[in-house]
């Protein structure tokens, strides 16, 4: 599975990794949502992205 964590953030004002929900961020909610559903989780971001959280295995796009 593959968690797309990277871009501008245009729509959102901010990147999606930065977004909260719940008083976490919205990544480390997903990550533990599909803790046990895949072996191979990984997230995708922009190369030199700040991440809120551990994301594990983690993929930088070129395009972003």
């Amino acid at each position: 599975m593959a968690i797309l964590a990277g871009g501008k953030g245009r729509r959102l004002g901010r990147h999606k990794a930065d977004v909260l929900l719940a008083g976490e961020p919205l990544l480390a909610h997903t990550l533990r949502r599909l803790d046990g559903l895949s072996d191979d989780v990984m997230v995708v971001a922009r190369r030199g992205q700040r991440l809120p959280v551990e994301a594990g295995r983690l993929i930088y796009d070129s395009a972003l």
